[in-house]
């Protein structure tokens, strides 16, 4: 098979959920595509593919996947796409993340990736809501996730490790989550995350 890119990995993540016969957002794709990327990291050393990870307000996004679909917006996925033909090993990798985090909500992914390093180390010094194009790590990536496997933490664990509670806790950097109102105060937001990052977005009343 042609080289893995973040765009095949995408695809055969939909596949699976429509498979399922169940729904996924561009938001959810975000965030299972990066833990597919983290836990291939950590446990084999190597990345699935080469495309990087942008710190945005929301968590970890991969800009050119997150561009394919963003005409949905939170809405589901709907197109139908083709599944790539990976190998055995690659294939239990994904289904193994899938099966670990595929049932947490888009929110609830967000919230995770907003307490580990990788995320907030890439954000820096950034208040909160501060837009950023911010790249994540590698490095960090795969250090991150190889101490959560060598604690003999089960594949796909997030929850986060003492040292990365600590970390968070003490940072003076601004990092923090934003309580909203209501989802149409939520949206907003993001709307506005999106068109000053240069994202055209098509607003419906």
């Amino acid at each position: 098979m042609n080289k893995v890119t973040a765009h095949d990995v995408a695809k055969y993540i939909i596949a699976e959920f429509h498979e399922a016969e169940d729904l996924i957002t561009n938001m959810k794709v975000q965030k299972l595509l990066y833990y597919v990327q983290g836990w291939h990291l950590g446990l084999y050393g190597t990345p699935v593919f080469d495309e990087q990870f942008q710190a945005w307000v929301h968590g970890p996004v991969q800009y050119e996947v997150y561009n394919e679909y963003k005409k949905y917006r939170w809405n589901p996925i709907l197109e139908p796409v083709e599944k790539p033909d990976f190998d055995s090993s690659l294939r239990k990798h994904i289904n193994e993340v899938l099966q670990a985090y595929g049932g947490e909500t888009a929110y609830m992914l967000e919230i995770v990736t907003h307490q580990e390093w990788p995320w907030i180390e890439a954000r820096d010094d950034l208040a909160p809501d501060a837009l950023s194009q911010n790249i994540i790590s590698i490095k960090t990536m795969e250090e991150f996730f190889a101490e959560k496997a060598k604690k003999n933490e089960r594949t796909g664990n997030y929850i986060p490790n003492n040292q990365t509670i600590k970390a968070l806790e003490e940072s003076k950097r601004g990092v923090g989550l934003r309580e909203f109102t209501s989802l149409e105060e939520s949206f907003n937001d993001l709307y506005r995350e999106l068109e000053e990052e240069g994202v055209s977005v098509e607003r419906h009343v």
